[in-house]
């Protein structure tokens, strides 16, 4: 049986790596505490908890997290294909940059569509990376002999603890 680590090289990828998956789980914890706020609600002119007109901002608190899951089903759905056709390194690049790009248009968004199209971006970019990263976090696992897992649990492990 191999060490559960060969070198501190494997270590540092699979931690680096491991912050691609909290960008994610930290977009999602924000969303959350967002959505309850006032001035949430005022500047999408929706209609705080309470107030007539709340029906509509709940249709629309759906969508918002609904668009993110279809996006990133879809994300991760194509991940495949792409770290295939481009490389896991350069899907994960690619994945960040989409989620960079979904995470302004939601700081940016003016109105209810403009942030409809960047929880969509961003859940593009969610879908890609959650799926890529246990791709790299394997390889390198497989690549330098180590335990079989170890890797891939030590990714999940920072990923939680961070």
């Amino acid at each position: 049986m191999g060490k559960l680590i060969p070198n501190a090289f494997n270590l540092a990828v699979v931690i680096y790596v491991a912050l691609g998956s909290t960008a994610c789980s930290y977009g999602m914890a924000i969303i959350g505490s967002t959505v309850g706020q006032p001035s949430f609600y005022k500047s999408l002119k929706l209609a705080p908890q309470g107030e007539p007109g709340y029906d509509r901002t709940s249709q629309y608190i759906g969508a918002f997290n609904g668009v993110n899951s279809a996006g990133s089903a879809i994300g991760a759905l194509s991940c495949a294909y792409f770290a295939d056709r481009l490389g896991r390194k350069v899907t994960i690049q690619i994945a960040a940059a989409i989620l960079i790009v979904g995470a302004a248009i939601c700081t940016a968004a003016v109105d209810n569509a403009m942030f409809l199209v960047g929880r969509l971006i961003n859940g593009l970019g969610i879908g890609g990376l959650v799926t890529t990263i246990p791709m790299v976090s394997a390889a390198v696992e497989y690549a330098r002999r180590a335990s079989p897992g170890a890797a891939t649990d030590l990714n999940t492990s920072c990923s939680l603890a961070l």
